[in-house]
């Protein structure tokens, strides 16, 4: 299984994609763009090919880079910005845009 980790932000996204026996194998910055969106979904199913087993994680549940995700055949988990900021520890500092 591929998991799929994304700091969702405006212009840009952090993408962290890992896997439980390797831990995180690559993080990518994503801009807000179909373009980049498309090529974060190629990337995904290069790493993954049945989209059964790849599960995302994103700050948000709508837009251009959820309905993309979706319409690979991917499983997206919406989680709340909240408990993601309570987990970033001490300084709860978001550096991206």
């Amino acid at each position: 299984m591929l998991g799929v980790g994304i700091d969702w932000a405006e212009e840009f996204h952090l993408v962290a994609l890992g896997r439980s026996d390797a831990g995180v194998v690559e993080v990518l910055r994503v801009e807000h763009r179909p373009e980049a969106v498309s090529a974060l979904v190629q990337r995904i199913a290069g790493l993954e090919v049945d989209p059964a087993e790849v599960r995302v994680v994103v700050e948000t549940s709508h837009g251009l880079l959820v309905e993309a995700l979706v319409e690979a055949g991917y499983t997206v988990l919406p989680v709340n910005p909240e408990l993601v900021s309570r987990r970033r520890g001490p300084a709860r500092k978001k550096d991206d845009a």
